[in-house]
């Protein structure tokens, strides 16, 4: 399959989606940690390469309050792992330990940095579609965390903005490993150009 009109560096933007270290560097623990770290190196290969072709590189981060205020309460998720107050604390701004980017990605100066405090995905309320639109994109290709969440969600808002998505199946993880490969066979692929970390070096020569 030829990809290279989906990844024309001169209307495309690489997405990542909560490659930050209490995701998935020295603050993280467990199988979505451990199986992120090993697709992290092909992260870091596409952005090396995207910032040598001129293609802008998102980092978005999900960057929660230390009291919680404002984040999502509605999510099965957070309540089974106990990560929500069980009453209201002391008000405290500051955010929660290990949401920068992680050491291997950067973020290199010529990086765009977004944070969201609320939604699952990268997309939903981090201004980036207005700054991907300003800067001409069209085509994003997206990577990170996690294919049982924030990477389906990150996709589908995406594709409901009409923006061409492309998706390096070994550039994103999530838990378990084989649930990963379900997701992008039967969900991603319907919505997106499935590719690999080394048909877009390929393709950006």
């Amino acid at each position: 399959m030829d990809i290279t009109a989906v990844v024309d560096p001169s209307c495309t933007a690489i997405v990542s989606v909560e490659l930050q270290r209490n995701m998935v560097g020295d603050l993280a623990s467990g199988p979505l940690a451990e199986s992120a770290r090993l697709m992290l190196p092909n992260v870091a290969r596409l952005m090396a390469r995207a910032r040598e072709v001129g293609v802008p590189v998102a980092h978005c981060l999900k960057v929660f309050r230390r009291d919680s205020r404002g984040r999502n309460t509605n999510l099965a998720l957070y309540k089974r792992r106990g990560v929500l107050p069980s009453e209201p604390p002391a008000p405290d701004p500051r955010p929660q330990e290990g949401t920068e980017v992680v050491a291997e990605l950067g973020p290199d100066a010529r990086d765009l940095v977004f944070t969201r405090l609320h939604g699952m995905g990268a997309i939903y309320d981090g201004g980036v579609d207005p700054v991907l639109r300003t800067l001409g994109v069209r085509n994003v290709i997206v990577v990170g965390i996690s294919a049982n969440v924030g990477i389906p969600n990150t996709v589908m808002d995406l594709a409901n903005r009409s923006y061409e998505v492309v998706v390096a199946r070994d550039a994103i993880a999530g838990t378990p490993d084989d649930y990963t490969e379900v997701m992008i066979d039967h969900t991603i692929k319907m919505l997106a150009t499935v590719t690999t970390t080394e048909a877009i070096l390929d393709a950006w020569g």
